[in-house]
C-alpha cells in the first residue's frame, strides 16, 4: 500500500496544524487493519463549573459488538516541562495489541498533561508528600473515563480493567480501592510516585503506607510488574509497597522480570518490552477469565523495501523502524547522496511524525525526503 499524500503536503499540513490547535484536533491517528482508532474527549466534572475536557484516544475492534474496556494510564515525567508533551499515542502499540485481543482500549491524559484541560494537581512536596491524596485525585479521572466509556455502544458496561505505568499504575491501584461497578482487575507496571532522581524516592515510607491504605478496600485481583533494574522504584521499594498492600487485605501477584535496558522503568512501552511482559499478563488474564487470545494468522505482515538511496546504516535501521512501537511514525532519507536518515515515532498524528522526521533529517543532512509514514511508502 502506498501513502499517497506528497511530502510537501505532509509537511505543509503538519506546520499548519501546529499553529492551529482546533484544526490539529481534527486529524486522525494512524490506523491499524481491523481496528478503529479515534481521539475522544472525556469530560471531568467539577462543582459549579463546566467540566474539564480530558484528551483521550480509543482503539477498538471494528467488528460490531460490545467489548470489555481497558483504561490505559500514563506516568509522570520527572521533568515538569515534559508533561505538556504527553500524548495518548505513546501507548499506541499496546492499545492496538489489546484491541486485537478483544478489548476496547482508551488511553486518557489526566489533568495537566498534554492537551487535557486543567492544572496539574497530582504534585507533592518531596519533604512532605501526601501520596494517598495524589493517587485518589488521579483515580477520579480514571473513574470518569470509565463512566464516559460505559455509554459507548461498543463497550460492555459491566466489564473493565485498569492498566497503568508508574504514576498511572499507582493511580490504577488507588482507583481499585474506590467503589466502581464492573472493575475486574488492575495491571500496574512499575507503579509508584515521588521518584526525584534515579534510585531516589521522596519519603518512600509514605509511599508504602499509601499502598497499605489502598489495600484495605481494593478487592479485585492485581498484577504488579517491576523490572529488577527499575531506577524509579527499586526492588526494595516495590516489594515494600506490595507487601503493605497485601498485608492490609489487597489481592495481588508480584513479578520481577530480569533487567531491561539501562532502566527497567521503560519496560512497559519500550520497543521489545511487550515480548517480555505479555506472557505474564496473558497468564494473569487467563487465570481470571479476561479476554487475551488472538489468532497470529491475522497479524499483518509488514514488508517494505529498504531505502535505495540510504546508507548501510539507514538500511540496517529501517527494519527497527518498521518494528517500532506506535502507528504515528515516519522515516526520512537524505537526497544528497550521502545516505543520511532520521525517523521519529510517538507523535500525535502521522503527519506530525513526518514533519518531525523530515526536520531532523534536513537539520543534519540538508536536502531530505520522507520515505515512509507508518508502514506505508510515500509516493
Amino acid at each position: 500500500m502506498i501513502f499517497k499524500r506528497g511530502v510537501l503536503g505532509v509537511v505543509a499540513l503538519a506546520f499548519f496544524v501546529a499553529s492551529n490547535v482546533f484544526a490539529q484536533a481534527e486529524l486522525k491517528p494512524g490506523q491499524a487493519e481491523g481496528l478503529i482508532r479515534e481521539y475522544i474527549v472525556v469530560p471531568f466534572a467539577r462543582p459549579d463549573n463546566p467540566p474539564y475536557k480530558l484528551d483521550a484516544m480509543v482503539t477498538r475492534p471494528a467488528a460490531p459488538g460490545r467489548y470489555p474496556l481497558m483504561v490505559i494510564s500514563h506516568g509522570t515525567p520527572r521533568d515538569a516541562a515534559q508533561r505538556a508533551e504527553s500524548r495518548p499515542t505513546s501507548y499506541s502499540s499496546i492499545a492496538v495489541e489489546f484491541a486485537r485481543r478483544g478489548w476496547a482500549t482508551v488511553a486518557v491524559m489526566r489533568r495537566g498533561y498534554g492537551r487535557s484541560e486543567g492544572e496539574y494537581v497530582e504534585g507533592n512536596s518531596c519533604d512532605n508528600p501526601n501520596y494517598e491524596r495524589a493517587g485518589l485525585i488521579s483515580a477520579q479521572e480514571l473513574s470518569a473515563t470509565v463512566m464516559t466509556m460505559k455509554d459507548k455502544d461498543y463497550v460492555d458496561p459491566a466489564r473493565h480493567i485498569f492498566v497503568g505505568v508508574s504514576a498511572g499504575g499507582f493511580a490504577s491501584i488507588a482507583a481499585a480501592s474506590q467503589p466502581l461497578d464492573g472493575l475486574m482487575g488492575v495491571v500496574s507496571f512499575a507503579g509508584g510516585r515521588g521518584s526525584s532522581a534515579p534510585d531516589s524516592v521522596c519519603r518512600g515510607d509514605r509511599l508504602v503506607s499509601a499502598m497499605g491504605t489502598f489495600g484495605k478496600t481494593a478487592r479485585v485481583p492485581t498484577l504488579w510488574i517491576y523490572a529488577e533494574n527499575d531506577h524509579f522504584f527499586s526492588p526494595k521499594v516495590a516489594q515494600g509497597m506490595f507487601a503493605a498492600f497485601k498485608a492490609s487485605g489487597g489481592v495481588g501477584e508480584f513479578v520481577a522480570p530480569a533487567p531491561f535496558g539501562e532502566d527497567g522503568h521503560t519496560l512497559f512501552a519500550a520497543n521489545g518490552g511487550m515480548k517480555i511482559w505479555m506472557p505474564t499478563v496473558s497468564d494473569f488474564f487467563t487465570k481470571y477469565g479476561f479476554p487475551i487470545a488472538r489468532d497470529p494468522a491475522n497479524d499483518p505482515v509488514v514488508k517494505l523495501p529498504l531505502p535505495a538511496m540510504g546508507s548501510d546504516n539507514a538500511k540496517k535501521d529501517f527494519p527497527n523502524y518498521l518494528a517500532s512501537n506506535g502507528f504515528e511514525k515516519a522515516f526520512a532519507v537524505a537526497t544528497n547522496g550521502k545516505g543520511g536518515f532520521s525517523w521519529r515515532s510517538g507523535f500525535r498524528t502521522p503527519e506530525e511524525a513526518a514533519a518531525g522526521a523530515l526536520k531532523a533529517c534536513a537539520t543534519a543532512n540538508g536536502s531530505c525526503k520522507v520515505y515512509a509514514v507508518n508502514n506505508q511508502l510515500v509516493d
